[in-house]
């Protein structure tokens, strides 16, 4: 599942599990491990979930996510990302 999100009025960008994207509260570079309607789950410490809404897609190509990005998701998120 993508997301798509409004880049400050530029071109829209999908935002889905793998993406890097740039958090505008924080101004910290985040990696998106899931998807879940109008919210974010990214990866690090502390576990935190965000709204798409303040994040903006960087340029960097999206990863697949590994086994353990997918055990830690589970975990510290639950199910229902995507």
């Amino acid at each position: 599942m993508s997301v798509r999100s409004s880049n400050r009025g530029k071109v829209e960008m999908n935002i889905q599990a793998g993406s890097s994207v740039y958090h505008k509260p924080t101004g910290e570079e985040w990696f998106i491990l899931g998807v879940s309607g109008d919210r974010v789950c990214v990866g690090g410490y502390p576990p935190t979930i965000a709204y798409i809404a303040d994040c903006e897609v960087l340029p960097e190509p999206i990863k697949e996510l590994s086994e353990s990005e997918l055990d830690y998701r589970r975990k510290e998120f639950g199910e229902g990302w995507q």
